[in-house]
């Protein structure tokens, strides 16, 4: 490796602190300056929420088409079935590379525009539904709830939701809580502050997946060994469930940003970001009246509010990972806000919503895993 190079390198799995090391490397200086090569011709595991940050740690580095990345086993469309869309494309680093990548090689092949292709179609697969670009008003409703449910409901199906026989409530809580998300996506990810040359690169999506079952461990923050706990006591031993698993992603200006209508935001002390994003998700916190470049709906600044109150009808747990915070919000708690992990993480663009809850379905039953 070169002085004028940023090679990482992933071992046989990737863990959630590898991928926020990865974060870390990318926001540097020296990043900034220099091309990057990513190398995952070893990966063997990927836990939950890693695709989601190293894809949107390289949102800034694509428009200097620097991004280089070396992957394994792909020769043609057959080959992203089975391992490659069990690691790959459940865990968004596939669509992120197609997204970000310069060039793509493997095997000492150069498939770059065979995974941009592959990944510019809506994605169903076994227990796995997903729809890229949310900013765009082709991918998905997200002017009213009506239209928005109608096509979220196929997504559902996808993942063994049985939407004729869920109670209202669950249904239209896990509607709205998406809804909301997608909808502020396609409101703030590429508005102001956002570089008119980011705009391009800007990834979205959302994507649903099934889970069988649950790890105590997981990679999420630290209380959720106590969630998982609270659900296998509440919903274990007759009743079987399984998971599902919702994550909403952009790799805009961040939550932060946009609240303060400022992108140094990310350079002062994170106290202030931190009270930037508690402004932004509490009740009347939108920016939207001041910025004046969005649509205006009804009483705008309650969409994190709708977000709280249909996690916890689902008994459901959220992780929001943004700029340089992460905060949970436990659905089977008495917590009345999102609540921030300790510490201060590497800076990642764009924001990162990600939820599960249960579900019962006769055949399953809850099984305490440990992650690898």
């Amino acid at each position: 490796m070169n002085s004028q190079e940023v090679e990482i390198q992933f071992g046989q799995a990737i863990a959630l602190k590898h991928a926020e090391e990865a974060v870390a490397r990318l926001a540097l200086p020296l990043a900034s300056e220099s091309a990057i090569r990513l190398d995952f011709t070893n990966v063997e595991h990927v836990d939950p929420g890693v695709g989601t940050r190293i894809g949107n740690a390289l949102r800034p580095h694509a428009s200097r088409r620097e991004v280089h990345a070396t992957v394994s086993g792909i020769a043609d469309e057959r080959n992203f079935e089975g391992n490659w869309f069990r690691l790959f494309t459940r865990s968004a680093i596939g669509d992120a590379l197609a997204q970000h990548a310069t060039t793509i090689r493997s095997d000492g092949r150069d498939v770059t525009e065979l995974v941009r292709s592959y990944y510019e179609r809506r994605l169903k697969g076994t227990n796995y539904a997903a729809v890229r670009n949310l900013v765009s008003e082709s991918s998905i409703n997200v002017e009213r709830i009506g239209p928005f449910q109608q096509s979220f409901r196929q997504l559902l199906i996808a993942v063994n939701f049985d939407t004729g026989s869920a109670e209202s409530s669950e249904l239209d809580a896990v509607s709205q809580l998406c809804f909301e998300a997608c909808q502020n996506v396609r409101d703030h990810a590429s508005k102001h502050p956002l570089p008119s040359e980011a705009a391009p690169h800007l990834w979205s999506f959302l994507s649903l997946e099934y889970h069988k079952t649950l790890s105590h461990a997981g990679a999420w923050a630290e209380d959720f060994r106590a969630y998982a706990e609270r659900i296998g006591a509440s919903r274990g031993g007759s009743k079987r469930l399984g998971f599902i698993r919702a994550t909403v992603n952009d790799a805009g200006v961040g939550i932060a940003a946009r609240q303060r209508l400022r992108a140094a935001i990310y350079e002062d002390d994170p106290q202030q970001e931190r009270a930037a994003v508690s402004e932004a998700l509490g009740a009347s916190g939108s920016v939207k009246i001041v910025a004046n470049d969005t649509t205006i709906r009804g009483d705008p600044g309650y969409g994190s509010v709708y977000i709280m109150s249909a996690l916890r009808t689902l008994s459901a747990y959220a992780t929001l990972r943004t700029g340089r915070v992460l905060a949970a919000f436990d659905g089977t708690s008495d917590q009345a806000a999102f609540r921030f992990a300790p510490g201060t993480l590497g800076y990642m663009p764009g924001t990162t919503l990600e939820i599960v809850f249960p579900r019962v379905f006769p055949q399953l039953s809850f099984e305490d895993v440990s992650s690898a």
